[in-house]
């Protein structure tokens, strides 16, 4: 059985400020939640690791595309025409 998150410090006001800010689906990162909240880095992480532990957060985790939205960069690995 996974152990569960304990609530940070905050953690509620953080969300708030979150939520007054951006929209829900809005892509929120370490830095913005940390700028908001006027938290550290090490805080607002684990505020988003509680948060969707909760299921309370409604934000895209800042990581990137998803991977069937990802753009390969160059030539194909299998085609041989990066081959010298």
């Amino acid at each position: 059985m996974p152990r569960p998150t304990p609530k940070p410090p905050r953690a509620e006001a953080v969300l708030a400020a979150v939520a007054a800010r951006y929209p829900a689906g809005a892509t929120v990162t370490g830095p913005m939640i940390a700028e908001v909240g006027g938290v550290n880095l090490a805080t607002a992480g684990q505020i988003r690791q509680w948060a969707r532990a909760q299921d309370r957060w409604p934000y895209a985790n800042g990581k990137g595309a998803r991977p069937g939205e990802v753009r390969p960069i160059g030539p194909s690995r299998l085609s041989g025409t990066d081959w010298s």
